[in-house]
């Protein structure tokens, strides 16, 4: 009975930290975005919020809004000028052209950010994103400020850091002639960070825990019965079946779950499999060798 309550209260603990744990992680991103008291004049502000994660194509689909500046805008929200908008390292081209008379808006991109899936849970992402911008005035390319950054749109099972990077000089390219241009020093520069989520992190170790207990109980099962401790069950030889098959699927359940070949199948998950089919031979030839003969 003292058993059952101390399961009972270890599980409860445990749920109550995980809830903790999870609301914790859903507000802890960093973001920024357009400053409090609007955009200065020569300021074009970008507002990122990421929408998805490829961990194994170790890319990131984010959406982007473009701001301009009163100065910048006709009378019907359009821009007076052309803007050239950059950014990299992002998979298909990173350069957008906002033609005169365009009102900003939102836009999809996908951010390059390299990294290790094979370490999950413990994988990370990493690269610093740049995004430059100049003004067409008269023929003559200006560069612009870019202020902003990541919103608060944080993804489930991700944490997501942001902080500014050392400000260096972008690249615009002119879409009609070709021509590459300085964007200068006023270019977004951000180290992106993307890591597990605590409670994808507390998920998984839990879990593969669970299921090397299960790899070793089933070993210890078989023994008990080997050593005439406990008597023969023909259930046994459904129940190691259907874990057999069962295991897969709780491997491909964790969160976030990475492609079969990752360090956690290396060190649990394979071993475990093995544990199992071990077993499960294990029994029959005791059951062959002592089990019930046919009358």
């Amino acid at each position: 009975m003292r058993t059952w309550r101390w399961l009972i209260i270890v599980l409860g603990v445990g749920y109550v930290a995980g809830i903790v744990a999870y609301g914790i992680s859903a507000m802890s991103g960093e973001t920024s975005g357009t400053p409090a008291g609007g955009l200065e004049p020569g300021q074009v502000s970008v507002s990122i919020s990421p929408m998805s994660i490829a961990a194994e194509q170790g890319s990131m689909t984010v959406s982007v809004t473009v701001a301009a500046d009163a100065t910048r805008l006709d009378a019907s929200g359009g821009l007076a000028n052309p803007i050239g908008l950059t950014m990299e390292p992002v998979v298909e081209s990173g350069f957008l052209l906002l033609d005169k008379g365009t009102i900003p808006g939102t836009f999809q991109r996908t951010i390059r950010i390299p990294g290790s899936v094979r370490n999950y849970p413990f994988d990370d992402y990493r690269t610093t994103l740049v995004v430059a911008a100049a003004e067409n005035q008269n023929g003559s390319w200006q560069p612009l400020t870019v202020v902003g950054g990541f919103t608060r749109d944080d993804l489930t099972g991700w944490g997501i850091s942001a902080a500014p990077a050392e400000a260096g000089e972008g690249a615009l390219v002119d879409a009609d002639s070709g021509q590459v241009f300085a964007a200068g020093p006023g270019a977004l520069s951000l180290d992106v960070v993307l890591t597990r989520s605590m409670p994808t992190k507390s998920v998984s170790i839990v879990t593969l825990v669970l299921m090397a207990a299960i790899g070793i109980l089933a070993l210890v099962a078989v023994r008990a019965v080997a050593t005439r401790r406990r008597k023969q069950e023909m259930t046994m030889t459904s129940w190691f079946a259907a874990l057999i098959f069962a295991l897969l699927p709780l491997r491909l359940g964790l969160p976030g779950a990475p492609p079969l070949g990752s360090w956690i199948d290396v060190l649990v998950y394979f071993w475990v499999l093995i544990a199992v089919m071990v077993g499960l031979v294990w029994w029959i030839l005791v059951w062959l060798r002592s089990g019930p003969k046919a009358e």
